[in-house]
């Protein structure tokens, strides 16, 4: 289980801490209904440590890419992503991610819990392509924020937020803020060096979001209909099964499980 970065300032606002998708982290502040509230109704602030990021390089890493999900990556533009299956030759879905193009590199964003499975299903496929796979694991972790007073929230943090398309990527005071997707509306992430993380959740609670914790997001995630990798879409599962065609493009060529 990854140690959560903010475990320390976390405990200190009164969060009971817990493990959720891999990661230690605040399973509630005391009041999960409430938190929901905020997420629904004003701004809601929670850490995002349980997701992982792994650097994509390499001459090849489009290419290769690109027939490795069911998503388009070669159509990327600079700074957007997309939501992605990963199948096997059976069509069966062996894990979901977001990609995000970098400009030198490719990002991909899934949970703790997904990465070495990912990268050993992922490496297999690297022969004579110029790519590698690295888990940024320590180096960057993620706070979230969500609720429709969020771009205020992130305003008044000194966080320019406003007219950011979903999941359109920008350097903002040399933080990287991601807009969630149209299934998540009002989510925002920021991506930050672990040592920036405890000065920016005390400046996003003067701001006025109130934290939440992993009960709270799990009954949010519920209440907009968002499947999660090993509970609601699992590895015997097609990609028609799961209702999510933002994953899918029906255009481009080959990849692995296409054919299904």
């Amino acid at each position: 289980m990854t140690h959560a970065v903010l475990q320390d300032d976390l405990a200190a606002a009164g969060a009971t801490g817990g493990e959720y998708m891999g990661a230690a982290t605040a399973l509630s502040f005391g009041n999960a209904a409430a938190e929901l509230e905020a997420m629904r109704t004003g701004c809601a602030v929670f850490d995002l440590g349980w997701r992982a990021q792994i650097a994509a390089s390499g001459k090849d890493r489009v290419r290769w890419l690109h027939n490795m999900v069911t998503n388009s990556v070669r159509d990327l533009p600079l700074n957007r992503g997309n939501y992605n299956f990963v199948l096997n030759a059976q069509g069966r879905i062996l894990g979901d991610l977001y990609i995000f193009n970098r400009g030198e590199f490719l990002l991909l964003e899934t949970d703790r819990r997904q990465v070495e499975s990912l990268l050993s299903t992922l490496k297999r496929f690297i022969i004579m392509d110029k790519v590698e796979l690295h888990d940024l694991g320590g180096s960057v972790t993620a706070i979230g924020l969500c609720g429709p007073r969020t771009e205020q929230v992130l305003e008044q943090a000194g966080i320019a937020a406003g007219g950011m398309v979903p999941l359109e990527v920008r350097e903002s005071s040399g933080l990287t803020l991601i807009r969630g997707p149209e299934q998540k509306p009002g989510w925002f992430e920021i991506w930050l060096e672990p040592a920036q993380a405890a000065s920016l959740w005390k400046k996003l609670t003067g701001a006025g979001a109130q934290p939440a914790g992993s009960e709270a997001l799990e009954m949010w995630r519920v209440l907009h209909g968002i499947p999660q990798y090993g509970q609601d879409i699992r590895d015997r599962d097609l990609p028609q099964e799961t209702g999510q065609t933002q994953a899918l493009h029906f255009n481009k060529g080959c990849y692995i499980g296409q054919e299904i």
